[in-house]
């Protein structure tokens, strides 16, 4: 979540909406709305749409669980208003839809990228389960961390907490489980990708089932076993190694060396080809940073994600320095087999998790 915030991606933004809504629903779920109550949260909801992709799940869970409370209380009045404000958000979505996310859909080699993160509706292999189970334990590593611990203590809480609300309101858990399960068909029917990143807007949803566990714990268990939990949550903690982080920085990848080191030795007939991955990176200390006459390079080929990048290799003009950023050693590899057909490398530099090398002439 800070890595993505860091980065003013629109992921940390997602999480911010699943939250405000989620703060919403808890303050106003037991209220009836007002004609003008339900024109606003019609507007408000039809405005989220277009300030975050995956809200429209959120936005279903809420709408259901409403529906659901209006049909119980023989309310047809209300169940009328709600289809109305239901309607013009998916309204708004459709529009969203076609118009900005249908070209993306259809894009092969975008759905070929995201192809392990489709998740098997009906699994007929043992591959295809393990690639279930994976996705599904992914909600909870994207909230807790990859660490043994940490998923054995949140499969735990998680499930003490879906217990606990069973218990007290069961009809709770449409609103925070019916986001999750649909956005779990939407990648069974390869619309969604359960890419951490993609269900980062999750986060809310399972820490609040997570608590509800804490909760259940807290109450039904010994004194003296409280303790306990509370010694295997600071274990958790330590065992994540993030205490580093309060003296030393949080980076993925850091770019600024490789930039520095082409802007200290780059010739006047060398190019520059920024591979796709590494172009926001490179953009703000090339024009927009303090210090961005430090980082400052020539002749410089921005490659979009959807160039071919056979083709440009072809057409780049050697001897060529790549910015290569924010990749695996896979995609690094990738990359540097396509320019050595045309040429061999002739230096190499190397940061956290970002390099620039030197293409020549054979």
């Amino acid at each position: 979540f800070i890595h993505y915030s860091t980065e003013c991606k629109q992921y940390s933004t997602d999480v911010l909406v699943s939250t405000i809504l989620l703060t919403l629903f808890y303050k106003y779920y037991k209220v009836n709305f007002n004609a003008m109550q339900y024109l606003l949260a019609g507007i408000f909801g039809m405005v989220l749409v277009w300030s975050s992709m995956p809200v429209v799940f959120t936005l279903f869970g809420m709408g259901i669980f409403w529906m659901n409370k209006a049909w119980k209380e023989k309310n047809f009045k209300q169940l009328s208003k709600l289809l109305l404000m239901s309607g013009a958000w998916l309204v708004s979505f459709v529009f969203y839809f076609f118009m900005i996310l249908k070209k993306d859909v259809d894009i092969g080699s975008l759905a070929s990228y995201h192809e392990q993160y489709f998740f098997p509706l009906v699994p007929t292999s043992l591959l295809e389960f393990q690639q279930a189970w994976e996705l599904l334990m992914s909600f909870l590593k994207t909230t807790l961390r990859a660490t043994v611990l940490a998923q054995l203590l949140g499969l735990v809480l998680f499930l003490s907490g879906t217990f606990n609300i069973w218990k007290k309101n069961k009809s709770i858990l449409i609103v925070l489980f019916l986001p999750i399960l649909s956005c779990i068909v939407a990648s069974g029917i390869e619309l969604y990708s359960l890419i951490p990143r993609m269900i980062l807007f999750t986060m809310p949803l399972v820490l609040m089932v997570l608590a509800y566990g804490v909760e259940l714990l807290f109450d039904k268990l010994p004194k003296w076993s409280i303790g306990l939990l509370a010694v295997v949550m600071l274990l958790v903690v330590i065992n994540l190694n993030t205490f580093k982080y309060f003296y030393q920085p949080f980076q993925i990848d850091e770019i600024r060396p490789a930039l520095e080191y082409v802007h200290e030795h780059q010739a006047e007939n060398e190019t520059v080809f920024v591979h796709h991955l590494g172009i926001t990176a490179f953009q703000f200390y090339q024009y927009h940073h303090e210090d961005k006459s430090n980082y400052a390079l020539k002749n410089v080929t921005e490659n979009d994600w959807k160039d071919d990048l056979e083709k440009s290799a072809v057409h780049q003009k050697l001897p060529c320095w790549l910015i290569l950023n924010h990749m695996s050693s896979q995609e690094v590899n990738i990359v540097l087999d396509e320019f050595k057909k045309y040429g061999r490398i002739a230096d190499e530099f190397k940061a956290k998790n970002s390099s620039a090398i030197l293409i020549s002439s054979n």
